[in-house]
């Protein structure tokens, strides 16, 4: 799992949801009816595993599939991140490409897929449901960036009260994490008052959709450095109280550069007790929503 590079799922159950719910209130008639059509015809209920409501509405039920496969489909792991370092630009993402794959290079493959024919096929229902999940995937800002760390996976970190802790006794990893915080507990937090994603995407569509048309602008490229800036700035940028601090410590926790998982750095990392408190939360919750947003634009 390590050596893929960003293991976790990005924004967990909740945030697929609202990107494909935010989403399907967007689709012009015609391809609404090709994807209701489609997903009629190849129905998907999500693993019971999945820590989230019941079974809502079919495409946002459609938006956990490339997450439950994953472990089925070993080659797909590449597909939902694109690790472009925290020194860099991100002028030429393509570079951070490599061959097993990468989100914005999957994405064009199953739109080329889905758009192939008109017919009712199971190969374009799976790119259907592959596109609304890496949409989603490569909004998440550390399924676009890393510090020589995984995306933040060798970065454990505190969440409030709770504390980072080893998974298993090899302690090969921990939870929280830098990722795990960003997928999911933030949105989560934030999430309490609404409780639901159809309530989540009413509250995040109701707060942008005044400007939807200029957040639907760009191209997959433009999508993937708009990620990677906000990781910079508000993931790793916001860590400590100071940029000062924090410009320290991105050295100090920066991983191990063979690419090959988290080794010692998990536990060197953990020492550094760092912990998300309320100021972190709220310089992220912006960003999340945005993120959500355009993703569901």
């Amino acid at each position: 799992m390590f050596a893929s590079g960003s293991p976790a799922f990005a924004w967990g159950c909740e945030g697929h949801k609202t990107v494909a719910l935010i989403a399907q209130k967007y689709l012009n008639s015609k391809a609404r009816n090709t994807v209701v059509t489609l997903l009629k015809k190849f129905p998907y209920t999500p693993n019971p595993n999945f820590d989230c409501e019941p079974r809502s509405v079919a495409i946002a039920d459609a938006a956990l599939w490339a997450d439950d496969i994953r472990n089925t489909r070993r080659e797909t792991a590449p597909w939902h991140y694109q690790d472009i370092p925290i020194t860099e630009s991100g002028e030429n993402p393509s570079k951070f490409c490599p061959e097993k794959g990468c989100v914005t290079r999957a994405i064009r493959e199953q739109l080329a897929k889905l758009k192939a024919s008109g017919e009712l096929t199971e190969e374009r229902v799976e790119a259907l449901r592959y596109v609304i999940h890496f949409v989603g995937d490569m909004h998440q800002p550390l399924h676009t960036s890393t510090n020589d760390d995984a995306g933040g996976n060798c970065v454990p970190i505190g969440f409030f009260e709770r504390r980072t802790a080893p998974n298993n006794p090899e302690k090969r990893s921990y939870s929280p994490n830098l990722h795990s915080v960003w997928d999911t507990e933030l949105l989560r937090r934030f999430m309490q008052p609404y409780s639901t994603a159809s309530a989540m995407a009413e509250r995040v569509d109701l707060a942008y959709r005044g400007g939807r048309k200029i957040l639907q602008q760009g191209t997959l490229d433009d999508w993937l450095r708009e990620g990677h800036k906000a990781a910079i700035d508000a993931v790793y940028g916001k860590l400590l109280p100071t940029p000062e601090q924090t410009r320290a410590l991105l050295t100090e926790i920066r991983g191990d550069s063979d690419g090959e998982g988290c080794g010692a750095v998990l536990e060197r990392n953990a020492a550094k007790n760092l912990t998300v408190d309320d100021r972190y939360q709220q310089g992220a919750e912006p960003v999340i929503l945005e993120q959500l947003a355009k993703a569901g634009y």
